[in-house]
């Protein structure tokens, strides 16, 4: 999968979850609770003993975001301790903007393990964070056993040295709307002791529990005495403590989390649930079963069958359904290899499985692109662009065009258009200055005036946007019929079809003509040959707006704005309209 600081960006916010803390100080001494929560259950710590002139470090985390790791593989650390007293932890939130503008580096994966071996102060922290650009870097929290700390949150470095603290999954400067924090904050101002066994309570308080995830692990750490209290899966009974100067001695290692605690049944069980789904997709890296077809058949009805899983639903990982993650993962394996043929059957069945999953895309535009298949790689970029919106794909999708002999040999017509997925939501596709307008609405009214887009062709049925994708298809009769609108708000697709009432004669000239708005404005209707009506809209005899608007019964057209619906009939002519105009719905009277 292509690496780049977007792709980083969203591994943090994906590793963070649902996370929450307590630091509590009292006369230089600093106790800490942290609650990991998420999804992923094969839960770990690092042992990293010193190197040379540096500090050992007790690392947490998992790794079940990669296929082919096992309980003893490295992992990426979502928080840790080390022995000079200074901890970490990640902690997602809705984004924010941040205003930093300079062109500092970037952070690399490899800058929080580096402070955590050569740091000791929140203040040493800071002075290696203002060396890079934070922005987007989402919410990591650090205190030492002085009980200073600092926050480093989307382009803000925040220096603290209050004696309590909460976090959970809010920025500092905004107001609480956590349930977590308010429970904490309230449990600290009432019954304050500092104490190993306050903060278990309020951490016990705070966590969570969901199918397949919740409270991962617990730990307590008292900073000044260099102590690990560590509590699996929600279960505050049963504790194993860690002295972290003796663990270093004792060398580097991975410490599965699960087998401390064999007793832990509703852990345990997530635990076989999830590495067996898991080991299932690591299947797909064994040629021997991508060499005969009907094992590989038999593998991915099986994994078809894995997505019925309802206690899988809503894992994410780089905002991708965790197992499609997992499946683009295998195919990541064989393209390594340079085996493309593998890699783009395991792509092309992720797609199909999770049709609105980015990475498969992603993936097979950049195979597509390796293999000089310009046109497949560029159809790919689109529908990710649609779904992430990442300027690296407009880039890479203009890039692409220039290897490729391309006319634009439809008209604009068979694009254009009224669509509609159901009885509520409408798109309408106008084209205007060799650019096409998006508009998007439902069953009220009005449309909202912020859901429009503009974009440009790319290929005959794509159209490419800012944070959106059309994707055209069925041509019949010189029209597309059908088209999958990509949105990257909330990373779907939406089915459309073409609305294409059919308008007579007769039809025709009963709407044509003039309705009075009031004394000197008035909107005339006229008719094409495409079956739609222009309404042109006029103040003080000076035409001010021209809307065009599309049947979607003989009685009821939709433009752009809103709903133009036809009343009071006769034998000759409609009488009535009523029209949404300024941001207000009138009814108008035929004639002056």
């Amino acid at each position: 999968m292509k690496n780049s600081l977007f792709l980083f960006l969203l591994l943090i916010s994906n590793y963070s979850f649902c996370c929450s803390l307590i630091k509590i100080t009292h006369n230089g001494k600093t106790i800490v609770a942290n609650n990991e929560d998420g999804s992923f259950p094969n839960v770990k710590m690092s042992i990293e003993p010193a190197e040379k002139g540096k500090f050992g470090v007790v690392f947490f985390g998992n790794n079940d975001n990669y296929i082919l790791k096992t309980k003893y593989s490295d992992f990426f650390p979502q928080g840790g301790i080390n022995e000079a007293g200074l901890m970490f932890d990640y902690f997602s939130a809705n984004s924010a903007i941040c205003s930093e503008t300079n062109k500092k580096p970037n952070i690399n994966d490899d800058l929080v393990k580096g402070i955590m071996k050569n740091c000791s102060t929140v203040y040493q922290v800071r002075d290696i964070f203002e060396k890079y650009n934070t922005c987007g870097y989402g919410i990591v929290f650090f205190t030492d056993k002085k009980g200073d700390y600092l926050i480093i949150d989307n382009g803000r470095i925040i220096l603290g040295s209050k004696s309590n603290w909460v976090q959970t999954n809010f920025h500092p400067w905004e107001k609480s709307n956590c349930w977590r924090y308010d429970t904490a904050s309230s449990m600290i101002n009432k019954s304050y002791k500092f104490s190993v066994d306050f903060c278990l309570n309020v951490a016990n308080a705070m966590h969570q529990e969901w199918s397949m995830g919740g409270t991962q692990y617990t730990y307590i750490g008292d900073l000044d005495k260099g102590l690990i209290y560590l509590y699996y899966y929600h279960d505050f009974k049963k504790v194993k403590i860690f002295n972290i100067k003796k663990e270093l001695k004792k060398g580097k290692r991975i410490i599965y989390i699960p087998d401390l605690f064999p007793d832990n049944v509703k852990g345990w069980e997530n635990v076989k649930a999830f590495n067996k789904h898991k080991t299932l997709i690591e299947r797909l890296t064994d040629t021997m079963v991508l060499s005969n077809r009907i094992k590989l058949k038999e593998i991915e009805d099986s994994i078809i069958n894995l997505k019925k899983d309802e206690r899988f639903n809503g894992i994410y990982f780089n905002s991708m359904e965790l197992f499609s993650n997992h499946l683009c993962e295998a195919g990541d394996y064989w393209r390594d290899r340079k085996n493309y043929s593998y890699s783009s059957e395991i792509y092309s069945f992720t797609k199909k499985l999770y049709p609105f999953s980015w990475g498969s895309y992603n993936n097979l535009g950049y195979l597509y692109k390796e293999e000089k298949e310009y046109q497949l790689a560029i159809e790919n970029f689109i529908i990710c662009q649609g779904l992430v919106s990442n300027t690296d794909y407009i880039a890479e999708i203009d890039s692409l065009s220039e290897r490729i002999s391309h006319q634009d040999s439809l008209s604009y017509k068979a694009r254009c258009g009224y669509y509609y997925s159901d009885d509520k939501h409408f798109s309408i596709i106008e084209y205007k200055d060799k650019k096409y307008n998006a508009y998007c609405g439902n069953s009220i009214d009005a449309i909202d005036s912020s859901d429009s887009r503009t974009g440009k062709p790319i290929l005959d049925n794509y159209i490419v946007m800012d944070d959106a994708s059309v994707v055209f298809s069925d041509l019949r009769d010189s029209l597309f019929n059908k088209l999958m609108f990509y949105f990257s708000t909330d990373k779907r697709g939406y089915k459309f079809q073409r609305a294409n009432y059919p308008i007579n004669s007769d039809l025709k000239k009963k709407y044509t003509g003039r309705y009075t708005i009031d004394g000197d404005s008035y909107i005339d209707i006229v008719t094409d040959n495409n079956n739609y009506l222009t309404i042109n809209v006029y103040s003080s005899n000076v035409k001010i707006d021209s809307i065009i608007a599309y049947p979607s019964s003989a009685t009821n057209f939709i433009y752009k704005f809103g709903r133009l619906l036809f009343l009071d009939v006769d034998e000759n002519k409609f009488n009535k309209i009523q029209i949404y105009l300024n941001n207000k719905t009138i009814i108008c009277v035929r004639g002056k």
